[in-house]
C-alpha cells in the first residue's frame, strides 16, 4: 500500500539514522549518498522523519564516554 515517494521516504530515513549514528561521514556526504544534491533538502526531510534535525540526532546518537 506504498507508492513510491513514500517508499523511497522510509528507505532514506532508515539508512540516514543509520549513516549518522555509525558512520563520521558528514552530513552532506549523508546527504549525497541518499541521493539528495543538496544538503539543505536532506536536512528539511531528516527534520520531517524524525523532528530533530540530522546535527542533533547524530549528537544524540552518540555513546557517552
Amino acid at each position: 500500500g506504498l507508492n513510491y515517494r513514500d517508499l523511497l521516504d522510509r528507505i532514506r530515513s532508515r539508512r540516514a539514522k543509520e549513516l549518522l549514528s555509525e558512520t563520521t561521514l558528514t552530513i552532506t556526504e549523508v546527504a549525497l549518498a541518499l541521493g539528495y544534491s543538496e544538503h539543505a533538502n536532506f536536512t528539511r526531510a531528516f527534520t520531517r522523519w524524525m523532528g530533530q534535525s540530522p546535527f542533533q540526532y547524530r549528537r544524540r546518537s552518540q555513546p557517552t564516554s
